[in-house]
């Protein structure tokens, strides 16, 4: 490495396990209830860049589904002990490093299941500041989050007749765990690998905004 050579403009990334097994359990259930029932669900894989939509199990276990396009699940009441554990969660993460007066706040949450062979493509999460996984199955060889630099294509830009510059590396493979929490900028392109593993990967997504703090109210 050259003494003078200096790498700036890192991407932050919140990274963190939680010891809560059961809430994982939870959501593992909630999923396969939400797939077993839902009607013109939003497919993943090859189908998500068409906005694919679907009500067959046939579908939903060839390409993944998920119920981003029904509705957030923060208005889910079967789910409130879920959007509750991942709000105090990624508010733990966020407040950590958060220097100002605002706190975090869930625009939206969905669930997605990666059948064997299932992923997403490269995408950004639009209108919001942050976005956020907590993976709640990752069985092994079921496929890792990527993210991209958003200036790789100007990092490994090639000019004619000059030197090369020091390559930088313009990807990112964050491997996945079961319980962990990754929390990102929402306009970070990221994409999955492909689940190679015979079992479902399950997790929740969700967008954070950062918003005034409620005024405390006066009884005197």
């Amino acid at each position: 490495m050259s003494q003078f050579l200096q790498n700036i403009f890192a991407t932050p990334l919140l990274t963190g396990t939680s010891d809560n097994t059961e809430i994982c359990n939870k959501i593992c259930e909630l999923a396969y209830k939400f797939r077993e029932n839902a009607t013109d669900a939003g497919l993943v894989s090859d189908k998500w860049n068409y906005a694919a939509k679907s009500s067959s199990q046939e579908d939903f276990k060839k390409s993944g589904v998920t119920s981003f396009n029904s509705g957030s699940l923060v208005d889910n009441s079967e789910w409130a002990e879920v959007v509750a554990f991942i709000y105090d969660f990624a508010s733990t993460m966020i407040q950590s490093v958060n220097g100002g007066n605002k706190i975090p706040s869930i625009i939206n949450m969905w669930t997605t299941i990666y059948p064997t062979g299932a992923f997403v493509p490269e995408h950004i999460h639009s209108n919001s500041l942050f976005s956020g996984v907590f993976y709640a199955k990752t069985p092994e060889n079921c496929g890792n989050i990527v993210f991209k630099d958003l200036s790789s294509v100007a990092k490994t830009m090639y000019v004619p007749n000059v030197r090369e510059f020091p390559a930088v590396d313009t990807m990112h493979v964050h491997h996945v765990k079961e319980s962990s929490m990754v929390i990102f900028p929402s306009w970070l392109p990221h994409w999955t690998q492909p689940n190679e593993s015979d079992e479902d990967r399950i997790m929740v997504s969700f967008n954070i905004d950062m918003v005034n703090k409620p005024e405390e109210k006066n009884d005197a």
